[in-house]
């Protein structure tokens, strides 16, 4: 069967424009750092690589959120070590009072007292960097102030939440009170006289002690108790934040591992292997010169121009 001169010449062109199209493919990966720049090239590869991508987005959310509990898990740990330590100073001072010689030693014991009574106060109201309360609010449901009644709960990876933080009801004992929540929005101080039931009223308990101490008596047996009482009460605070921070560590370590094996499966599908692309572009050039080359001796070659 005779080949014409057209069937030759159609054949250099198609096969010059496969290798020069092959050749950009490649470069575009390399460039670009992606196998495919449009969904058709591969649909079952791309469908697999954005539910992955958003799968990662998911994790990357819980990741975020581990961190932002761990700041906030790490700021209410060294507040309620604050407070803890003023309230076992307050509880010595009780213990020193009890073997005072004389009203001069009480009066100076009172002075104490008094300044580690307002010590837990102002621990208890502090705010971190942002101005956000670091024990959690939470407003006496009977009321109509500005502030949730509960934690809200944080999800720290897939079926996991824990609480916000620690409330000022659950290691305080106290609700809060608000001058004017709609001139003054997230003004607010801890309230003694808002006591929240089945807790121990903190901020009563150590002013109980100062009170009595300043009027130069001994705290009372029910007044120490409810100072035992209440440091147990803040203890207990701090160990619900240690155990919190414990298993965010974990959630991250689980989170952590997770992102990789989504980050290198997405990775693998989608994303250029360069030493790959870098081949198949030197192959693909190569065999780009060798077929321009071939069809340039054609043309010029009198067996050419007779068929």
């Amino acid at each position: 069967m005779r080949i014409s001169s057209n069937q030759i010449f159609d054949a250099g062109v198609q096969s010059i424009q496969d290798h020069a199209s092959e050749a950009v493919r490649f470069q575009t990966q390399i460039s670009s750092g992606k196998k495919y720049t449009q969904a058709s090239e591969n649909p079952q590869a791309v469908s697999l690589g954005l539910k992955l991508s958003f799968d990662k987005a998911q994790y990357d959310m819980f990741k975020t959120n581990q961190e932002l509990m761990t700041n906030r898990l790490d700021n209410i740990t060294s507040q309620l070590s604050s407070i803890y330590g003023a309230m076992a100073s307050l509880k010595q001072v009780v213990v020193q009072a009890q073997g005072a010689s004389g009203q001069s030693d009480l009066a100076a014991l009172a002075q104490k007292a008094k300044s580690l009574s307002d010590s837990v106060l102002q621990f208890t109201a502090a705010s971190d960097s942002s101005g956000q309360p670091i024990l959690k609010p939470l407003k006496d449901p009977a009321t109509t102030q500005a502030f949730d009644t509960a934690l809200g709960q944080v999800q720290i990876e897939p079926g996991i939440t824990i609480s916000e933080g620690i409330s000022l009801s659950e290691s305080i004992g106290v609700y809060v009170s608000i001058a004017d929540p709609i001139k003054y929005p997230g003004v607010y101080s801890p309230d003694a006289s808002k006591p929240v039931a089945g807790y121990v009223n903190v901020l009563k308990a150590v002013k109980d002690i100062s009170d009595a101490l300043t009027s130069g008596n001994q705290p009372t047996s029910a007044q120490v108790a409810a100072l035992d009482a209440a440091i147990t009460q803040v203890k207990a605070s701090q160990v619900k934040a240690g155990l919190n921070s414990k298993q965010v560590s974990s959630a991250q370590d689980s989170v952590g591992g997770k992102l990789t094996d989504l980050e290198n499966a997405r990775a693998t599908l989608l994303d250029t292997d360069i030493a790959e692309a870098s081949a198949g572009l030197a192959r693909s050039q190569t065999l780009l010169q060798a077929a321009q080359s071939i069809f340039a001796k054609m043309q010029s070659s009198s067996l050419f121009e007779k068929l």
